[in-house]
């Protein structure tokens, strides 16, 4: 278990499970798995309902989102708004940009970037993840 605690005074906020190496190595496993499954892969109007879905839950819990930034960042939080408020509307600008990127990977190749391809229609060659140290919850 790892404890998330409040940065300005160390006073936990609560435990979050963590993975051993053999778990992790499963998961990443699955992921690829379910990437080079594309057929089970959503559909674009899907995805954006999910993200539409996403920021609308985060804007009903903003003040939450916020705190929760400024107990384990220690930011202020006028700050925190600040940061939660960027990440909802990042969350329902991506929404569009996701049908956006489909319907450009749908067309032929314009003969822009290389090998006649548009940057823009190149297709994730690989599952992906990432790891940060920071435990915002917009982030």
């Amino acid at each position: 278990m790892l404890t998330v605690v409040q940065a300005f005074d160390r006073a936990p906020i609560t435990e979050v499970g963590t993975d051993d190496a053999a778990t992790l190595e499963r998961k990443v496993q699955a992921a690829e798995r379910a990437f080079r499954d594309r057929d089970g892969w959503l559909k674009p109007h899907e995805r954006v309902a999910i993200l539409r879905r996403l920021a609308a839950l985060m804007e009903g819990r903003r003040d939450h989102l916020a705190m929760q930034i400024a107990r384990e960042d220690g930011k202020p939080l006028p700050d925190a708004v600040v940061e939660t408020n960027r990440a909802i509307d990042g969350t329902w600008s991506s929404a569009p940009r996701s049908a956006a990127m489909s319907a450009r990977r749908r067309r032929r190749p314009s003969g822009r970037g290389r090998e006649g391809r548009s940057p823009a229609g190149r297709k994730p060659k690989s599952a992906q993840g990432s790891w940060t140290t920071r435990r915002c919850p917009c982030a």
